[in-house]
């Protein structure tokens, strides 16, 4: 760990920064380690872990809407029925 004290800050400009991959500057493809060379990457580079996150949530969602759809819905899905609801209630 570095000696140095930081300010919260910049903590959070540090730790808290999208991870990026894209062309730097020298026009090698590749992911940024410094704020300078994701500034440098321009508007074509991604976000890795908001596409990961994004992916993954995506997958979730799915398999909750496959298992919806697969249960007998002449039993009205109470299971997915009592959770979408607001105010709760029997079928």
């Amino acid at each position: 760990m570095s000696s140095e004290l930081h300010t919260s800050a910049e903590y959070i400009k540090h730790h808290l920064q999208n991870l990026t991959y894209g062309r730097l500057p020298d026009g090698v493809w590749g992911v940024a380690h410094t704020p300078e060379e994701a500034r440098g990457m321009g508007f074509w580079s991604l976000n890795l872990d908001t596409v990961l996150m994004s992916l993954l949530l995506g997958v979730i969602l799915m398999l909750v809407f496959r298992s919806a759809a697969k249960n007998d819905f002449n039993r009205c899905a109470q299971r997915h029925a009592e959770f979408l609801r607001v105010g709760g209630g029997v079928c």
